[in-house]
């Protein structure tokens, strides 16, 4: 499983994408952060997480998912004391001590199956 993925907002209406690491919880996905332009873009309106890796790079396998709806900061100190004990450490400088989840409205994905493109054959060697 990947703990990569990005969010994307809209702040003083344009389009932005951050990365950001994430866990799973029940149906929910939450990512932490601090104040600034992604929190203000997260409290204005939906958000869309997009998660995606590659299989086999020689295969052009690959994959993607995409959760789109409200994310919300959790401040309830029960929820707190159980998101804490998630696999969730920040990944950047500083204490990230926002929490954010947000419950998908929308689920979707795409799996890329193996392929042998013109590309591939043409660089074969």
């Amino acid at each position: 499983m990947r703990s990569l993925a990005r969010i994307a907002v809209v702040a003083d209406g344009q389009p932005l994408v951050f990365p950001v690491n994430f866990a799973l919880d029940g149906d929910g996905i939450v990512f932490r952060t601090e104040p600034g332009t992604m929190l203000s873009g997260v409290r204005h309106g939906p958000v869309a997480f997009e998660c995606d890796g590659t299989d086999d790079p020689s295969l052009h396998t690959a994959w993607s998912i995409l959760a789109t709806g409200p994310a919300i900061e959790v401040s309830n100190p029960v929820d707190l004391e159980h998101l804490h004990r998630l696999p969730l450490g920040p990944w950047c400088p500083g204490p990230l001590s926002i929490w954010l989840r947000t419950q998908p409205t929308t689920l979707t994905g795409r799996r890329i199956r193996p392929h042998h493109s013109r590309w591939s054959k043409r660089n074969d060697g």
